[in-house]
């Protein structure tokens, strides 16, 4: 065709032709002999596209717990790199001067970096003190992100820790503590979900509804897997009585030591039985259920209950208490 190339080149299945935009025709088929042996010529225009960084990092809040006048807690470590493309060139600033990081900046293409967190009590009361963590980086997407960070100096004397090994995800706990503030953000990380079954309505009530108390179980999810250590006065009742509603009930030990199955009693008006004569008497049922991070576990006869696992309990009679003797 005069004005056009002749040394084009085609072949079925390369070159499309519409008139409307819906029906495509193959131009090798066109009734044109001219045009079945062309192929349409395609001119693009690119940008080059600057490289993004992301801000990555975990976990997402800290907890330490330490004793007035006493060692300083151990160190944790916060993990950042770079999610997006480039260069993540971070700095970490903080907002405490009883809180220290190590280091303070660094540089990321995709590996992860380590800052280690460090706490320094000389000088601090007893009470909760609060820090943020603030991770920047120039031209990231997500600059700043915050790290909120708690400390808890509890009063020198007494007092046990509990060692939890939480899972990434949802953990069912218990908090055998004698504490003097109830309120969750006292005790656990901030932004932790956190929640506890109301057997009277039937329904969750989340972490600005609760209030830490002895035997009751707890939803708590953690965005990693890490060890987590609380510490505070132990319950030093010599037994400790747990109303229970008809129905699902979640509870938890209210003692910092295991208890086990057959020590602990069911009272129902005056009267009172042992687990096992409570479940044939048909005050509660025999199937107690504790979750290990991917499953639920049975408590049957003869069990322990753990001193930092909550567990269901399901009654099947209205009045019923669980009471634990002190281990």
């Amino acid at each position: 065709m005069a004005g056009y190339s002749s040394g084009a080149s085609s072949g079925p299945g390369q070159s499309y032709t519409s008139s409307s935009g819906a029906v495509w025709t193959d131009i090798t088929t066109d009734p044109d002999p001219l045009f079945q042996t062309a192929n349409v010529c395609l001119k693009a225009f690119t940008t080059s596209v600057a490289p993004v960084p992301t801000i990555g990092w975990s976990p997402s809040s800290f907890t330490f717990q330490a004793t007035q006048g006493g060692l300083n807690p151990l160190s944790k470590t916060l993990s950042i790199w770079n999610a997006g493309t480039g260069i993540l060139n971070w700095n970490a600033a903080l907002s405490a001067t009883w809180l220290s990081l190590s280091p303070t900046t660094g540089a990321s293409t995709g590996e992860t970096d380590i800052i280690s967190a460090f706490v320094d009590i000389a000088g601090l009361t007893t009470g909760t003190y609060s820090a943020t963590i603030t991770l920047s980086a120039a031209g990231a997407s997500n600059s700043p992100q915050q790290a909120p960070v708690t400390l808890v100096v509890s009063p020198s004397g007494p007092g046990v820790n509990l060692n939890y090994d939480l899972v990434a995800g949802w953990n069912m706990i218990s908090i055998p503590l004698a504490l003097a503030n109830p309120n969750p953000d006292a005790l656990l990380p901030l932004g932790w979900p956190l929640y506890a079954w109301d057997a009277v309505q039937g329904i969750y009530l989340g972490r600005d509804q609760i209030l830490l108390s002895l035997g009751d179980g707890y939803w708590l999810k953690v965005p990693t897997a890490q060890p987590l250590v609380l510490y505070g006065p132990a319950n030093e009742q010599t037994s400790t009585a747990i109303h229970l509603e008809i129905g699902w009930n979640m509870i938890g030990t209210p003692y910092h030591q295991p208890v086990s199955w057959g020590s602990v009693t069911v009272t129902k008006g005056a009267e009172s039985k042992n687990l096992d004569l409570a479940i044939t008497a048909g005050w509660i049922q025999s199937a107690f259920y504790r979750w290990t991070g991917t499953t639920y576990q049975l408590v049957g006869s003869g069990g322990t209950f753990q001193p930092t696992s909550g567990c269901w309990v399901k009654t099947l009679q209205a009045g019923c208490s669980f009471t634990f003797p002190k281990p």
